[in-house]
């Protein structure tokens, strides 16, 4: 069993991943392995690593595997109101009495506003209930004053900055730390503007430095949709400098983080074990729908599809590394014939959400809720 109380000892999802795939790697590079381990070149490393970086990178945000069992892995994707379905499945596993403690979690989008409560467990299961049943559009984004003809977006989110920072008062973000000291991974990821590179935030490491604004933020950016919600600027004040980024939907360069992409191309070394399990907050199978003979309405189809296909492109290729490595992997999406209804017209609805988080719910209550392999 994994030695849940050693401090590092549950800091391993992808060192126990990562360092697994790196057996060619010299000595000297193991011994590296500190927890923690980081350059002060540019001091956000501290706080985040890109999602093309080397293990190297990878390995300063994470610690060795102290068990020979493998972690609990949970990962989330983006969906847009969608989400209401992944929130419903955390807290109808929860009434099922099988959801697992997960060694790790990570968040996309939508995902990125359930992954800090999934990772703090069962006991903010009503956080999640409230912010997926109990808002709507005005709770979200409010219409830019000049439209996105002269505007970075048609939408702003300073209403969903105010329902972050009601969800995430100081001593929500204390426990994250703790949960963090004690070896847990939350990451998240958005997208940089101007780079074009996906940043992976290390948002324990970031509760634990009391950048609290930086965290609300970040929550923030990776749902920041383009075109629909404005960039949201990322500010880190450090030895006198400012640094400033502007960022926007993580699921412009993924759709969910389950396995960082170095992993995939090192030697094939096996887990003595370990589960990842996925939540898509769309889904992967569409019934057939009439698609509006519109410039918005097929551009919006066209979006949806790629996204979609990017995330089975995804799910099959994690599928294949887990069953390679020896972990257990499970994957749950919304059933194409749910019979809920989407509206593009009305984002964000209260309605629909309620639907979809009571579909996830009762899926998990009564154990179908997972494809496994």
């Amino acid at each position: 069993m994994i030695n849940m109380n050693h401090p590092i000892g549950r800091r391993h999802f992808l060192a126990g991943l990562g360092v697994s795939a790196l057996g060619a790697c010299t000595s000297s590079t193991q011994a590296s392995l500190a927890p923690h381990v980081r350059s002060d070149a540019d001091p956000l490393t501290k706080f985040r690593v890109f999602a093309d970086d080397g293990a190297d990178k990878w390995l300063q945000h994470l610690s060795r595997p102290t068990s020979s069992k493998g972690p609990n892995v949970l990962a989330l994707s983006g969906g847009g109101e969608d989400g209401a379905f992944g929130a419903g499945a955390l807290v109808g596993w929860s009434a099922s009495g099988k959801r697992p403690d997960f060694d790790m979690v990570t968040g996309i989008s939508t995902g990125a506003l359930i992954a800090p409560f999934a990772f703090l467990g069962e006991g903010y299961d009503q956080s999640l209930c409230d912010v997926f049943t109990q808002t709507d559009a005005s709770d979200i984004m409010r219409l830019q004053p000049v439209q996105a003809v002269v505007s970075d977006a048609l939408y702003d989110t300073e209403p969903l900055a105010r329902l972050i920072l009601k969800h995430t008062p100081p001593d929500f973000l204390q426990a994250v730390a703790a949960r963090h000291s004690a070896g847990n991974t939350l990451f998240i990821v958005t997208s940089e503007l101007d780079s074009a590179r996906a940043s992976v935030w290390d948002m324990g490491a970031i509760a634990v430095a009391e950048e609290y604004d930086l965290f609300r933020s970040v929550m923030r950016a990776s749902a920041a949709l383009p075109g629909l919600f404005s960039p949201v600027n990322l500010r880190y004040h450090f030895d006198g400098k400012t640094y400033d980024e502007s960022h926007i939907d993580g699921g412009v360069h993924m759709q969910f983080l389950a396995v960082p992409n170095f992993a995939f191309t090192t030697p094939d070394k096996k887990l003595a074990g370990g589960h990842i399990y996925v939540v898509i907050n769309n889904t992967l199978n569409p019934a057939p729908t009439n698609v509006a003979r519109s410039a918005l309405g097929i551009s919006q189809q066209a979006l949806t599809t790629t996204g979609r296909a990017n995330a089975l492109l995804q799910v099959n290729a994690t599928h294949l590394f887990a069953r390679e490595r020896g972990l257990d992997f499970s994957v749950a999406s919304i059933d194409p014939d749910s019979g809920i209804i989407y509206d593009p017209s009305d984002r964000f609805s209260t309605t629909y959400m309620n639907a979809l988080y009571q579909h996830g719910f009762e899926r998990a209550q009564r154990g179908t809720l997972w494809v496994n392999s």
